[in-house]
């Protein structure tokens, strides 16, 4: 079964991912959500770590949600084709690393291919398997202006 993870990037919402019955169909991810609303919501995460900059990551199956100062600045989902489809907007994306570089406001750096309009990174350092990121608006402004 293929999961579709709704990306609208206008009100920066990612949706309730994974699918936790106790969770209800209205949950969803808002950046600025503290870690205990992201509990309340979800439930006990299958790991909470501190990462090498000190934010916090909430890994959920195979989705990290990231936290800075107690409010969620990220998200990453694995891009794995045969489980997840993206859709933008309410546009069905097939291939989002294609899809980013045939946009005229997309960067590639770092081995990430970025679009701030949006608030997407596709990162492309495993080419056997790329992960998307959604983060809220100015979070990756320092790695374009280096």
């Amino acid at each position: 079964m293929v999961e579709t993870i709704d990306i609208v990037p206008l009100e920066r919402i990612v949706p309730a991912y994974p699918p936790l019955p106790e969770a209800g169909a209205k949950a969803v991810w808002r950046f600025g959500m503290s870690r205990r609303q992201l509990l309340d919501a979800f439930g006990t995460p299958d790991e909470a770590l501190p990462n090498y900059t000190g934010e916090v990551e909430m890994l959920y199956g195979d989705c990290f949600a990231r936290f800075f100062d107690d409010r969620l600045v990220e998200c990453t989902f694995p891009d794995l084709p045969e489980r997840y489809r993206f859709r933008i907007d309410g546009v069905d994306v097939l291939s989002l690393f294609e899809w980013l570089g045939a946009r005229d406001d997309v960067i590639d750096r770092a081995r990430f291919r970025i679009c701030t309009s949006l608030g997407l990174a596709y990162d492309f350092r495993n080419p056997a398997q790329g992960s998307v990121t959604v983060f809220e608006a100015h979070r990756w402004d320092a790695l374009l202006q280096a």
